[in-house]
């Protein structure tokens, strides 16, 4: 026989609902009941029917979602408005609360640097209070770990800027943001494009911006078009760099090195152009390779709740990394 809920309800001695709602890890059942209704369907080999899971999507997504549960945003930024850490992160929190509100969560937010957290306990706080799911917001520059104990919550980061514990994360796609960034420029005309790259940034990117910027180099081929990463953000050393190295086109992370580059009299594109490879919504004029931080957000959202709904909790054994592809916004700063 086909197993179905029903014959995993009769074996537990409970019914449907409370066996549908374990499944999809919900709330209102007990951790007891929960196990004892995921090693029944495992034992009957059950497995969800795609159509009628597809229908139920369907019919859900016609009318407002129901109150599921709530989540945390969590973050250790140095001011309780995490939003205030970046600028990038005003749209992180955008996306956050969007995604909730579709799929019926809440979200309240945890500021582990709050006094009242100072002895730890945060932890404990979220489980007195059913919450067990959490986002990780960025880490404040020079950060890369987090005194948080994950264990029994289902989690995912924002970025891949913590690197312990390693979780689950949705990241902006970095390879890809320098790579097209890179053809854009060659596409201009531009033949000795150049990459400025402070190196927090770098390290807080896991050395993927670089590493992108050094592949599209060796990809090109010729030593002629080779320029070396300047891994430095003042002017004075913008500028002695693109004359230095010659370069006709730069791959920076802030559009203010435009108003640099011509204060010292180089023009800008006629002959260096300019693409910006951050998230900079007011640098009007600046070719961009936009990333979109509410997608971005919302896929971390998205993790967090497939993991609630399969029961998976913890530090996991094998971290997924989903990746949320750039776009090209022309700008006057890199014509053509």
């Amino acid at each position: 026989m086909e197993p179905t809920l029903q014959t995993i309800a009769d074996a537990c001695g409970t019914n449907r609902m409370t066996v549908s709602l374990a499944l999809r890890g919900r709330g209102g059942v007990a951790e007891k009941t929960r196990a004892r209704v995921l090693a029944e369907a495992e034992r009957q080999g059950y497995r969800p029917n795609p159509l009628v899971s597809a229908f139920m999507a369907r019919l859900r997504a016609g009318r407002t979602p129901r109150y599921q549960a709530t989540l945390a945003l969590v973050h250790a930024a140095p001011q309780a408005d995490w939003r205030k850490m970046f600028t990038v992160c005003r749209g992180f929190d955008a996306g956050l609360r969007g995604r909730c509100r579709q799929l019926g969560y809440g979200l309240e937010t945890v500021w582990l640097n709050s006094p009242k957290w100072a002895g730890g306990g945060a932890e404990r706080a979220l489980r007195a209070r059913g919450i067990d799911g959490v986002v990780v917001a960025p880490m404040p520059g020079g950060r890369t770990e987090l005194d948080f104990d994950f264990t029994g919550f289902a989690a995912a980061t924002i970025g891949e800027s913590m690197h312990r514990p390693s979780l689950h994360c949705a990241a902006p796609h970095f390879f890809r943001t320098i790579e097209l960034a890179f053809e854009r420029l060659r596409a201009a005309g531009r033949r000795r494009p150049g990459l400025v790259l402070n190196p927090q940034l770098d390290e807080r990117s896991r050395h993927q911006w670089l590493g992108a910027f050094l592949g599209c180099q060796a990809a090109a081929g010729g030593r002629a078009g080779r320029v070396r990463p300047l891994l430095e953000d003042g002017a004075s050393e913008l500028v002695e760099w693109v004359r230095r190295e010659r370069v006709d086109g730069v791959i920076g992370a802030n559009p203010q090195q435009i108003d640099w580059l011509r204060a010292a009299g180089v023009a800008v594109p006629e002959a260096v152009a300019y693409v910006c490879f951050t998230h900079s919504p007011d640098a009007a004029g600046v070719a961009r390779v936009v990333n979109n931080p509410a997608a971005i957000a919302a896929a971390a959202v998205d993790m967090v709740v497939a993991q609630l709904h399969r029961n998976e909790r913890g530090v996991p054994q094998e971290p997924r990394v989903l990746l949320i592809a750039p776009r090209w916004a022309p700008g006057a700063s890199c014509p053509g």
